[in-house]
């Protein structure tokens, strides 16, 4: 979800996986009359397709459609900032999330599952779902070696953080950057610059599941998410 808060001055660049749902309902009970939050709550999926067509905002804009959107000076009057995660994490976060989706969708029925597959297959999809990246890489492939093989060697996810951050010039455009692994500092700076106390949420968790890496898939992901690794002091596990 973008949110762009009036009321406190804030504009919030929501990357995928990345908390932000979590955030933004944690976030939208102490929201004002002023407040625009587009996307993850049930009022926010409602304005999404609205602001969309009229300005081009979405819940997952770039801090760069933003700046364009709001023109530089209005944007240069907030505080902009966003939550990161290790590329690793972010890639186990869709494969979970994944794998959560297919099951809760079918009712964790195999036939169902089958059907799903056998038809993207052929080039259709029973479900719009079906036609995400993640989602038809998972119901593709039979390991999470396999989904992260097909999801990064055939773009089938989502690229680097750093795009949603920086400008066509590689330039900044968000004041703070904050690491999901240690959120706490985020819930801390936000309370100082707002002077709020919101209680922490944890929304859209997934089913847990055990996953390993091996050194091709750690080599994939480095290369995929090279800027990111740089850009945020991330290292290989």
């Amino acid at each position: 979800m973008t949110i762009i808060s009036k009321s406190k001055n804030f504009i919030f660049i929501h990357i995928r996986k990345c908390g932000g749902t979590s955030f933004e309902q944690s976030y939208q009970k102490h929201t004002k009359w002023n407040d625009l939050v587009i996307g993850s709550s049930k009022e926010g999926e409602i304005l999404q397709p609205i602001y969309d067509k009229l300005h081009g905002l979405h819940k997952h804009n770039t801090a760069f459609e933003i700046k364009n959107i709001l023109g530089e000076e209005h944007f240069n009057e907030y505080w902009r900032f966003a939550l990161v995660r290790h590329p690793q994490k972010l890639i186990e976060s869709f494969y979970k999330w994944s794998r959560t989706l297919v099951i809760q969708k079918s009712q964790n029925d195999e036939e169902v599952q089958n059907r799903w597959r056998k038809n993207l297959l052929k080039g259709a999809a029973d479900l719009d779902f079906l036609n995400w990246g993640p989602i038809k890489s998972f119901l593709l492939t039979t390991s999470f070696s396999e989904f992260v093989n097909k999801a990064v060697s055939e773009n089938l996810i989502q690229g680097s953080q750093t795009s949603f951050l920086l400008s066509d010039k590689n330039e900044p455009l968000v004041n703070n950057w904050y690491k999901l692994e240690n959120i706490s500092i985020f819930w801390e700076d936000f309370g100082k610059k707002t002077e709020m106390r919101i209680e922490p949420l944890h929304r859209n968790k997934s089913m847990p599941v055990t996953l390993k890496w091996d050194n091709k898939m750690r080599d994939m992901v480095s290369n995929r998410y090279s800027s990111d690794y740089k850009f945020f002091s991330y290292q290989l596990y």
